[in-house]
């Protein structure tokens, strides 16, 4: 742990949390299977941020290969799909944007 940085302190988001800052909504959503404890973010209910969840190549959705369980990956995508066709962006970490 990083000096300076008071444990105690630190508060974990939940599955369906929601958090705004400035009039910006931000729905917290659990996304298992890339890492322990993998998270995305819905912003205003139109930008979805995976990080390392999936992988979007030529409009096709698929589990990003260095996943920590493949299979529990390929639930959360599936769990994550309305999300993602509601959705007007979807920005991953190292696969760019899709756009609709």
């Amino acid at each position: 742990m990083p000096s300076g940085i008071d444990i105690d302190k630190i508060i974990l988001l939940a599955d369906g949390q929601e958090l705004s800052f400035d009039g910006v909504r931000i729905e917290c959503i659990k996304a298992p299977g890339h890492t322990i404890g993998s998270m995305v973010y819905l912003i205003n209910g139109t930008y979805l941020f995976t990080g390392d969840v999936l992988k979007i190549k030529d409009g096709n959705k698929s589990v990003h290969p260095y996943s920590m369980d493949t299979e529990l990956s390929k639930k959360t995508i599936e769990q994550l799909q309305s999300n993602i066709d509601d959705s007007s962006v979807v920005l991953t970490s190292h696969y760019g944007v899709y756009p609709k």
